[in-house]
């Protein structure tokens, strides 16, 4: 499997609900894998640097904020499978804009990989609660 994809997420605003959608693929982009049953991890942090526990914002499958859903098949074309991340509102709102970094890692035992990866600007938008 590949180490990741490197994407970047490009702006977000902090206060806003927002999803993101990840069809996982093999290294050459090319075979769907069926991530049925995986430990999903994705963290927002300000620097690759920090500790996981000084992540901005956590999602996990059992935690909640991702889900897997859809049908899969090894064709890209036809696989509808899944991982959403769902950023709430809340989430961000409290966040100084910036550049963060994000992943989106397997975390079951021994079989740890890096999914996708990469940078998102947290931007302020106008509409304040």
């Amino acid at each position: 499997m590949a180490q990741g994809l490197e994407t970047t997420l490009d702006p977000l605003p902090t206060g806003t609900d927002f999803s993101y959608v990840y069809h996982i693929k093999n290294e050459a982009q090319d075979t769907a894998i069926n991530i049925t049953g995986f430990g999903l991890s994705w963290m927002l942090k300000k620097s690759v640097n920090d500790l996981d526990a000084a992540a901005v914002v956590t999602k996990t499958v059992t935690g909640g904020g991702i889900a897997i859903a859809g049908t899969f098949n090894t064709a890209p074309g036809t696989n509808t499978q899944r991982a959403t991340v769902t950023v709430a509102d809340t989430d961000t709102e409290a966040l100084a804009p910036g550049v963060y970094r994000w992943e989106l890692k397997r975390t079951d035992a021994g079989l740890e990989t890096r999914m996708a990866y990469g940078r998102v600007s947290l931007v302020r938008g106008v509409h304040r609660a």
